[in-house]
């Protein structure tokens, strides 16, 4: 028998008009910093504990990947 994969609610959000969930984007930001500059030592932009940039502006549509147990952003996308 499998263990029960976790929920997961995914979010497709539009700045600024879903500016009222802007704490999920910004989880997102944070965890981009962890992976690509934490993990992988890519040479990014980075300020404080998040990783944006040109591509992150109003406009952008993220797409966030919620672990619906835990509340925490574990992946995601930006589509341009």
């Amino acid at each position: 028998m499998r263990p029960p994969t976790p929920a997961l609610r995914l979010h497709v959000l539009t700045l600024p008009r879903d500016s009222n969930r802007w704490n999920l984007v910004s989880q997102y930001l944070r965890l981009r910093k962890d992976v690509f500059i934490d993990e992988m030592n890519w040479g990014l932009h980075a300020h404080e504990a998040a990783e944006f940039e040109q591509y992150d502006h109003f406009g952008t549509t993220y797409v966030i990947a919620e672990d619906g147990d835990t509340g925490e952003v574990v992946g995601g996308a930006r589509l341009l």
